[in-house]
C-alpha cells in the first residue's frame, strides 16, 4: 500500500508560543475570564535585563518585556501549550486528508500530536504537500517557526520506499526527504529490537552507576533509581519485547550494585526490597513487574476505547507488539503486593520483624526513618536477623562452633542478645545509645524554652545538669528531692515551670522489639508516684509523665506522637 509520512518539529516550541495567541486560545475555549486575567497579568510582568562587559566596562539594558514563551517544568505550561496548538489538530482533522486504515475508508489517520511532536500521514505525496501547507500557514499566523533540520518526509509505494523531491513550504523553506539507509527514531519502519535493547540497557546501567556516587539518603536514592534509571527501560515497555529472563537479569544487576555499595545484604529479604516504604519495604520498583504492569495498562487502554482507530489497531496486532492485542486472552503475570508481604512474613528469620512492625500499636510510617544508604542497609540486616552471630553461624550456616556470646560468654549470641541484653555493653554501648536520644530531646527542649542559643550536633552535645531561665528549669539525669522517699526520683529529663505551675517528666528507653509495649506501660507506672509527690512539693497544677520508647531496631509506638505533641517537638 501507499503512504506518505512527515515528521514536523517546532523550533524552541515552549519558548516561542506568543502570549497574545495563548490568551486568544483560552478565550476560544471559554476558560473563566478571571483565570485568563490572572495569567495575562502574570505574563505582563515577565521581563529581563541583559548585561555585557565591553573593555572592562559593564553595561546593562533597560527592562525588556518578554512577550513569547512559557516556563518549561511548570505544571500548567504543557496544558497551555496543548491548548495553543490544538486548533492545528482540528484544521488537519477537518481537511479530509489522511491515511485510510485497513480497508475501511471512513477510518482516517491524518496526524498524531504529542505536545510539540507532530506526525502527518497521507495517502500520497500531493496530499502530504497540502497538509504541510495547512500546517505551515497556521504556524506562520501564530508566529511559530519550524526546526527544519529535524523535519523529515518519507514516501512508500506498495510497501517499498520511493524517492521523491523535497517538499517546499509557503515561506520557501524545504523539508528534506529521509535519506536512504538512515532512520529517524520515531519514523522507523523496521525496529532492530536487539540493538535498541542493548542501547537502553547500557544507559540504564550507566545511570545506576552515577546514582550510587551521589550523597542522597536511602529513600531519595531509591526514588531516583525508580524515576531516572528505570524510566529509560520503561519508555520501551509495550513497544519492544522484553523477556522475563532479561528483566530478571537486570533486577539482579540492580541488587548486585546495591550489595556492592552496602545498601543491601546478600541474605537480607529480597521481597522487602520491592515492597513500598509505607509497609516497611525499601520502595524499589521491580523491572519485570513494571514492564508487565505497563503492558497491561496499554492493553486495557486499547481494548476499552471504542474509537475506530483503536479497533483497527487491535485487529491488526497479531504479534507486531508485545501486547498481542488481537488475542482474546491477555495475561500479564505480576507479583502482587500481598504476595510479597506473604513471602516476607512467612520467612523464619525475616518474618520476625514483619510481625513486630505490623502490630496495632506500631506506627509503620514513622518506623522507617531517613538514613544514609549504608546505614539503612546495615539496620535492615539487623532487622532481618542475618548478622553472622555465633547463633546464626551454628544453626543457619551449620558451622561447627560454640553459640555462646564472644563478649560475655554466658548466653547464646543471637542478634537480640547483642543489641539489647549483653551485660558487657550495658554501661558502654547501650548507655551511649540512650544518651544520644536524650541529647536530641534535651537540646530541642532547651531551645524551645530559650535556654540555649546555637544548635550543636547531637553527638557533640553535652547537656548541663540544670538549665534555668525565667522560672523554667530543665534537669538532666538529676535526682529530685521530695517529701516522701520515692524509688524512681531521677528521670532522664525534667522540665519544671514554677511560674505557670506545671512539669513534664520524660523517661527514655530503648528496649527489644518484643518488650516495647511492656516497657511503655512500666515507664508510666513507675513515674506515677514521683509525679504525685512532685506536684505536692512544688504546688503544681499539672504533672505529665511523657515516656519516649523506641525499640533497638527503630520501631516507633503510636503513643510516642502523643508525647512529642505535648512536648511540642517536631516529628523529625
Amino acid at each position: 500500500r501507499n503512504i506518505s509520512i512527515a515528521r514536523v518539529d517546532y523550533n524552541k516550541a515552549f519558548d516561542s508560543v506568543p502570549h497574545s495567541w495563548l490568551i486568544h486560545a483560552l478565550r476560544m475555549y471559554k476558560v473563566n475570564e478571571k483565570v485568563i486575567a490572572l495569567l495575562s497579568t502574570f505574563m505582563q510582568t515577565w521581563s529581563t535585563c541583559l548585561h555585557t562587559n565591553v573593555g572592562g566596562q559593564r553595561y546593562q539594558t533597560q527592562s525588556v518585556c518578554i512577550e513569547r514563551g512559557i516556563f518549561q517544568g511548570d505544571s500548567l505550561s504543557p496544558l497551555c501549550f496543548c491548548l495553543a496548538l490544538n486548533p492545528l489538530s482540528k484544521i488537519l482533522r477537518n481537511s479530509g486528508y489522511g491515511y485510510s486504515l485497513g480497508r475501511i475508508p471512513t477510518v482516517l489517520v491524518s496526524h498524531l500530536f504529542y505536545i510539540d511532536d507532530l506526525k502527518l500521514y497521507a495517502k500520497n505525496s500531493d496530499q502530504l504537500q497540502s497538509m504541510l501547507e495547512l500546517m505551515s500557514s497556521f504556524s506562520m499566523s501564530i508566529a511559530m517557526e519550524l526546526g527544519m533540520d529535524k523535519c523529515t518526509i518519507l514516501h512508500a509505494k506498495r510497501g517499498k520506499l520511493e524517492r521523491h523531491n523535497n517538499i517546499q513550504l509557503l515561506d520557501g523553506a524545504e523539508i528534506q526527504e529521509l535519506e536512504s539507509k538512515k532512520c529517524y527514531k520515531y519514523l522507523m519502519l523496521n525496529i532492530n529490537t536487539m540493538k535498541i535493547n542493548e542501547a537502553v540497557t547500557a544507559t540504564f546501567k550507566k545511570r545506576l552507576k552515577l546514582i550510587m556516587k551521589t550523597q542522597l539518603n536511602a529513600k531519595n536514592k531509591t526514588q531516583v533509581i525508580n524515576t531516572w534509571a528505570s524510566t529509560v527501560l520503561a519508555y520501551t515497555y509495550g513497544v519492544l519485547k522484553w523477556s522475563k529472563t532479561s528483566l530478571d537479569a537486570l533486577d539482579q544487576k540492580v541488587r548486585a550494585t546495591l550489595k556492592k555499595n552496602c545498601m543491601h545484604h546478600p541474605h537480607a529479604s529480597m521481597a522487602r526490597l520491592y515492597l513500598p516504604r509505607r509497609v516497611g519495604g525499601r520502595g524499589l520498583l521491580n523491572l519485570a513487574d513494571l514492564c508487565r504492569g505497563q503492558e497491561a495498562g496499554l492493553c486495557d487502554s486499547f481494548l476499552k476505547k471504542d474509537l475506530p482507530i483503536h479497533q483497527v489497531a487491535v485487529r491488526a496486532d497479531k504479534g507486531y507488539t508485545p501486547l498481542f492485542l488481537s488475542e482474546e486472552d491477555h495475561r500479564f503475570e505480576m507479583t502482587t503486593l500481598q504476595s510479597r508481604l506473604d513471602e516476607w512474613s512467612t520467612k523464619s528469620l525475616h518474618g520476625r520483624f514483619h510481625a513486630a512492625l505490623h502490630k496495632d500499636n506500631i506506627d509503620v510510617e514513622a518506623s522507617k526513618g531517613t538514613l544514609f544508604p549504608e546505614m539503612e542497609g546495615f539496620i535492615l540486616v539487623i532487622q532481618d536477623q542475618v548478622v553472622a552471630t555465633n547463633n546464626y553461624r551454628k544453626y543457619i550456616l551449620k558451622e561447627n562452633i560454640s553459640d555462646k556470646c564472644c563478649f560475655c560468654g554466658t548466653t547464646t549470641e543471637s542478634i537480640q542478645h547483642i543489641v539489647d541484653s549483653c551485660p558487657v555493653f550495658s554501661y558502654s554501648e547501650y548507655l551511649h545509645r540512650h544518651n544520644n536520644i536524650t541529647n536530641i530531646i534535651h537540646q530541642q527542649l532547651a531551645k524551645d524554652n530559650g535556654l540555649l542559643g546555637e544548635e550543636t550536633p547531637h553527638f557533640k552535645y553535652q547537656p548541663a545538669r540544670i538549665l534555668e531561665k525565667d522560672g523554667v528549669k530543665i534537669y538532666w539525669d538529676e535526682p529530685i528531692t521530695t517529701d516522701h522517699t520515692v524509688a524512681h526520683n531521677q528521670p532522664d529529663i525534667l522540665v519544671l515551670d514554677r511560674k505557670n505551675k506545671w512539669a513534664d517528666i520524660i523517661d527514655i528507653d530503648v528496649p527489644n522489639n518484643e518488650n516495647v509495649s511492656k516497657t511503655l506501660a512500666e515507664k508510666i507506672q513507675k513515674d506515677q508516684n514521683f509525679a504525685i509527690n512532685l506536684k505536692h512539693v512544688y504546688q503544681l497544677k499539672s504533672v505529665r509523665v511523657l515516656p519516649v520508647v523506641i525499640s533497638v531496631n527503630g520501631l516507633v509506638l503510636k503513643a510516642l506522637h502523643w508525647s512529642f505533641e505535648h512536648l511540642r517537638l517536631p516529628k523529625k
